[in-house]
C-alpha cells in the first residue's frame, strides 16, 4: 500500500512538473508574440509612412522616389509576413477554428479584386494544432493564392475548407489559364508546397489543363 501510495504521489508530482512547463512555454509565446508585434511591427509601419511622406510631399529625383517606393512595399510586406509569424507563435490561435478564421482573413486580402467563394465545414473546431503544423498550412495556402493572382488570370476562384474525422482537406480551383504540370517551371513555388505538405505527413494534388484552369487539393491527418 505504502508503495502504491508514493507511486500515485510521484505520477502527480511528474503531472504538475510538465502542466508548469507547458504554462511557461505558452506564456513565453505570448510575450514572445506581443513583442514582435508591439515592436518590430510598428517600426515596419514608421518605415514605411515615412517613406511615403517623403516621396509624396518633398522634391525627390524620380530615380530615388522609385528607391522609396521600394522601401515602402518592402516595408509592408515583411510586416504582412510579420503578422503571419505572430499568428502562429500566438497561443491563443492554436485550434483548428482558429487556423480556418485565418485563412479567411488572408483570402479577403490577397484576392481583393477576384471574385470568389470560401465555404468551411469545420464540424470540429476544438482541436489543438502544434505550431509548426499550422505554420505549413498557411504557408502553403498563400502560395496558392498568389500563383493564382501573379500567373492565372483568373475571373472565378472557389475555396472548400473541411476539418473533419481527424483531418484537414482545403481545395481551391480556379477558372484561369492554367498550365502543364508535366512541364518544368520557373519558380520554386510548386516544390515548396510538396515539400511542405510531406513535412504536414499530407499530400498535395495539383491537376490544372492549358485553357481550363487548376485545381489544388491539400490534405492532412490532424497531429
Amino acid at each position: 500500500m505504502l508503495g502504491v501510495i508514493v507511486l500515485i504521489a510521484a505520477i502527480a508530482v511528474a503531472y504538475r512538473i510538465r502542466v508548469a512547463a507547458l504554462l511557461k512555454v505558452e506564456r513565453m509565446r505570448l510575450s514572445i508574440a506581443s513583442d514582435l508585434h508591439d515592436d518590430i511591427g510598428s517600426s515596419l509601419a514608421s518605415i514605411a509612412v515615412i517613406a511615403d511622406l517623403v516621396r509624396n510631399r518633398m522634391a525627390v529625383p524620380p530615380a530615388a522616389a522609385g528607391h522609396l517606393l521600394d522601401i515602402s512595399r518592402a516595408a509592408r510586406t515583411t510586416s504582412e509576413a510579420l503578422r503571419d509569424i505572430v499568428w502562429v507563435i500566438n497561443p491563443e490561435h492554436d485550434t483548428t477554428g482558429n487556423i480556418i478564421d485565418h485563412l479567411q482573413g488572408i483570402t479577403a486580402k490577397l484576392l481583393p479584386g477576384i471574385d470568389h467563394r470560401f465555404q468551411r465545414d469545420d464540424r470540429s473546431t476544438s482541436t489543438r494544432l502544434p505550431m509548426a503544423f499550422r505554420r505549413d498550412v498557411v504557408m502553403v495556402y498563400k502560395e496558392v493564392l498568389s500563383n493564382i493572382v501573379h500567373h492565372a488570370g483568373a475571373g472565378r476562384v472557389e475555396i472548400v475548407i473541411a476539418v473533419h474525422g481527424g483531418r484537414i482537406r482545403i481545395t481551391v480551383s480556379d477558372d484561369g489559364k492554367g498550365f502543364d504540370v508535366s512541364l518544368p517551371t520557373a519558380g520554386n513555388g510548386l516544390s515548396n508546397m510538396r515539400r511542405r505538405a510531406a513535412q504536414l505527413g499530407g499530400s498535395i494534388d495539383i491537376r490544372s489543363t492549358p485553357g481550363k484552369g487548376t485545381i489544388v487539393t491539400l490534405e492532412a491527418e490532424l497531429p
